[in-house]
C-alpha cells in the first residue's frame, strides 16, 4: 500500500496525494493530484463555521430526513442524521375499562357558585 500525503487543508480541498505521484522529491509542493473525494450522492456538507450558524435550520433539514455532513478544513469531521423514532406501544382499547370512577354528582352545579356568579360582576370594579 503506497504511503499518501494530504494536501486537503493546503489547498482547501479535500484531495490524497500518494508519494509516488509527486513529481519530485526536491520540489515537494509540485504535485499531481488525484480527483477530489465526493461525499455521500444524498448528503449534502456544510462547513464547521457555516454548521455553527445555522444549526436550528440543519437540524429541521435533518428531522425531514436529510443527512448533513460537517467538514472542517475540506475533511468530514462529523455527519447528522435523522434520528430514529421510539417505536410506539400498541394501543388497546378498554385498557382503563373499571380503573375510572366517576361521580354521579360531577356535573351537577354548586348553587353558591352559581349565585356568586350571577349576583356579582365578571370585570373588576375600575
Amino acid at each position: 500500500m503506497p504511503v499518501t500525503a494530504d494536501a486537503g487543508w493546503r489547498y482547501g480541498a479535500p484531495w490524497s496525494v500518494h508519494v509516488d505521484q509527486l513529481w519530485s522529491n526536491r520540489i515537494p509542493w509540485i504535485r499531481r493530484v488525484t480527483t477530489p473525494k465526493v461525499p455521500e450522492p444524498s448528503a449534502k456538507a456544510f462547513n464547521l463555521a457555516e454548521a455553527k450558524a445555522r444549526l436550528s435550520w440543519l437540524v429541521r433539514r435533518a428531522e425531514k430526513g436529510e443527512v448533513i455532513l460537517i467538514k472542517r478544513y475540506g475533511r468530514v469531521v462529523g455527519k447528522l442524521v435523522p434520528a430514529e423514532a421510539p417505536p410506539r406501544p400498541k394501543r388497546t382499547p378498554g385498557a382503563w375499562k373499571g380503573r375510572v370512577r366517576i361521580a354521579p354528582d360531577f356535573d351537577e352545579v354548586d348553587t353558591g357558585i352559581a349565585r356568586l356568579m350571577e349576583e356579582e360582576p365578571v370585570e373588576p370594579p375600575a
